[in-house]
């Protein structure tokens, strides 16, 4: 049987007493009725995707209606207790795939490690933050080559720091840029 015709199980919500399931596929279903009371059959509940990816849930108790991860819920239900410091992680890096067997407990390290792996993470020029481009960075490594720039004069040259500078050419920052990815032999 493959991952993806997994039966599914139902489990109650923790903290929701019995009003609420979640699935080990990563669906939500309620008893609520319209009104007061409980249905006999529950009803799936509509899921949306929020701007940064991930899957949520609106699920009310006590007239108060909360927004919840829907992963967060199945790890809840499905996933042993987490250790203390642990995040979930999705293992495919698909951020709406909740399916219990595609969530695990990682170290943040580890969550951040997998998420530049599988190239989640924007770097480089693609940052939002980045002030240089990877040409600036081919550039800055070229010119520290010559002997005639340093840490100091880089920086001021590309509008960094000359820590900044100093780590490019280190290779300790912008470690993917290589000279030879922009077409010149360094």
């Amino acid at each position: 049987m493959d991952k993806y015709s997994d039966p599914e199980v139902w489990m109650p919500i923790p903290g929701y007493d019995g009003w609420y399931e979640v699935s080990n596929l990563g669906r939500i279903r309620s008893y609520h009725k319209f009104g007061w009371g409980r249905r006999i059959y529950p009803e799936d509940i509509k899921l949306y995707t929020t701007k940064r990816g991930y899957v949520q849930v609106s699920l009310t108790k006590d007239k108060v209606s909360r927004q919840r991860d829907v992963h967060r819920l199945v790890a809840a239900a499905f996933l042993p207790k987490a250790p203390a410091g642990m995040q979930i992680d999705h293992i495919n890096g698909d951020k709406t795939d909740n399916r219990a067997i595609n969530l695990e407990w990682v170290t943040p390290r580890e969550n951040t490690m997998r998420s530049l792996a599988l190239g989640l993470k924007p770097t480089g020029e693609k940052h939002g933050m980045s002030k240089l481009t990877n040409a600036d960075v081919v550039e800055m490594r070229r010119l520290y080559k010559t002997g005639k720039y340093s840490h100091r004069k880089l920086g001021a040259l590309f509008g960094i720091s000359h820590a900044t500078a100093g780590k490019i050419i280190r290779n300790e920052a912008w470690r993917g840029t290589q000279l030879k990815e922009c077409g010149t032999d360094g």
